[in-house]
């Protein structure tokens, strides 16, 4: 069998004053706007393309870009980045039964 324990927490005294000079109170939520002030822009594009082989057979390739401008940095930072995802396929489009 295990025990554990904490010690107490001690939390001090504050005038109202404090509170709302803090705005310590708010804990519903109500004021959760002002914590962050988020706002980005984004921009998407792809291109896909299909080679045939034959009348059974296609390569594919496509291209995803992605692009993310983080306006106003507030919560985790600077979140401004890029990506972008090549995929290529191999499309069979009948087995000729």
């Amino acid at each position: 069998m295990s025990e554990s324990a904490f010690d107490p927490i001690h939390m001090p005294s504050v005038s109202s004053e404090v509170l709302e000079t803090i705005e310590a109170g708010y804990y519903d939520y109500s004021m959760i706007y002002g914590y962050s002030d988020l706002s980005y822009t984004w921009m998407r594009g792809n291109v896909g393309g299909e080679y045939r082989i034959n009348d059974r057979f296609a390569i594919t390739l496509d291209l995803d870009y992605w692009n993310l401008n983080d306006d106003q940095g507030w919560v985790y930072g600077n979140e401004t980045g890029s990506y972008y995802v090549i995929r290529t396929g191999f499309r069979v489009m009948s087995l000729g039964f």
